[in-house]
């Protein structure tokens, strides 16, 4: 008699644990991308940087796409919000972001951006995309607040170059939160993909005149190896992989709850500190931690 051997494979990750890696993956990318900025900064200016970071990481998501057989399918209407989405995510907030980094210091980059998940609810609340629940509130405010501690225990240091710094950080989490609010019924329509990679291509174009007449004035011969390497982790990790992750996410969840996992960065980068540079573990640090995974674990209950 025959016999006939059936090879079985383990069935795919349920959604909700490819919800938490994917969560985990952009908390990690964007970890490390506050110091990917401080080294490519130094020599490439914010201005060109911005420019040549989502250029290539929308080009790239552009063959992606293709490969995969996947063509843009937006109408007129759908156009004219990718339109403002790439307005959002490159003109406005990639120099308020990078050359916000660059100015300040990473530990204020670090506290202001733990505002993100608090101006994604305001803007999904007025919207009337979201509820605002108690547990929802208690959870934004704690993680908050102990991104606050754990940040000011460590000081802050006030200048001029510094407060122009913050401010501009400030518009660049205004401008991605309202990206992260307003991204989410174009994904639901045509996929986090072909989203992604058309406000990237379309907010690059917005971008070109700035560009030329920045890229001029810097010096591309002397570029390091280094900084090339973090304008690559920058473009291909951050801007490609960790924004096509986050909004995969976005198409699963709430803005607020996938927003709010980015205030476990800071934590990261304060215990790669104490991992790699030997800084003292404070008792702020296992406090602010502690206020922050449960301020993200009482809005995941929201």
């Amino acid at each position: 008699a025959a016999v006939t051997l059936t090879a079985r494979f383990p069935d795919p990750l349920p959604v909700s644990a490819r919800l938490v890696l994917a969560l985990v993956a952009i908390t990690l990318i964007s970890s490390f991308t506050p110091v990917a900025v401080k080294i490519a900064a130094v020599e490439i200016s914010p201005l060109s940087l911005a420019f040549i970071r989502f250029g290539l990481a929308g080009t790239l998501l552009y063959i992606v796409m293709r490969l995969r057989g996947r063509r843009f399918t937006f109408d007129r209407a759908d156009w004219r919000r990718v339109a403002v989405l790439g307005l959002l995510s490159v003109p406005i907030n990639q120099p308020l972001f990078l050359g916000g980094a660059h100015l300040s210091s990473a530990a204020h980059t670090a506290l202001i951006y733990a505002l993100s998940p608090v101006f994604v609810l305001l803007f999904s609340l007025v919207d009337g995309r979201e509820k605002a629940t108690p547990l929802k509130t208690v959870g934004i405010a704690l993680s908050t607040a102990g991104i606050a501690l754990i940040v000011l225990y460590r000081g802050l240091v006030v200048s001029s170059d510094m407060l122009l710094g913050d401010l501009m950080l400030v518009g660049a989490v205004i401008s991605w939160s309202l990206y992260v609010v307003l991204s989410k019924p174009i994904i639901a329509r045509h996929g986090p993909l072909p989203t992604l990679t058309g406000s990237m291509l379309v907010g690059s174009a917005m971008y070109l005149p700035i560009f030329l007449y920045d890229a001029p004035h810097v010096a591309w011969a002397a570029v390091s190896p280094a900084a090339w390497a973090n304008f690559a982790y920058l473009s291909i990790v951050t801007s490609a992989t960790g924004f096509l992750l986050l909004n995969w996410t976005l198409a699963r969840l709430d803005a607020s709850k996938v927003s709010v996992m980015s205030n476990l960065s800071p934590i990261l980068t304060i215990l790669f500190g104490v991992l790699w540079l030997h800084e003292t573990l404070s008792g702020a640090l296992v406090v602010g931690g502690a206020a922050t995974l449960t301020g993200i674990f009482l809005t995941q209950r929201g």
